[in-house]
């Protein structure tokens, strides 16, 4: 009996599930996103809207807390000096990169 390798084995679960399969450089591992799930993300310069990395990171809290609101989702911010949202016991992922910064939620 053969082996299958991680890429094979992630190929033949996408096309069970009869989900498509896309390549980034981004990093991470891999990700899936469920039918009609947003997925949003900004890439900005931060000089170029005079922030750092901290302040747009709180500043992009706060809005995700509050647009969860909205739609009756409770979400909070990490413990201090954590930035990321949490909905119950799942987080929503954030990427720094030298100047921009990249979220995913």
């Amino acid at each position: 009996m053969g082996t299958i390798n991680y890429l094979e084995a992630l190929k033949l679960q996408h096309k069970l599930m009869g989900a498509q399969l896309h390549y980034t450089q981004r990093g991470g591992d891999n990700t899936s996103h469920g039918p009609h799930q947003a997925i949003l993300y900004p890439i900005i310069l931060l000089r170029d809207i005079g922030l750092g990395a901290r302040k747009y990171v709180e500043k992009l809290e706060l809005t995700m807390i509050e647009l969860a609101s909205i739609y009756g989702v409770k979400a909070q911010a990490g413990q201090k000096c954590e930035t990321r949202v949490w909905v119950e016991d799942r987080k929503i992922r954030d990427h720094i990169s030298w100047i921009s910064i990249q979220h995913g939620y």
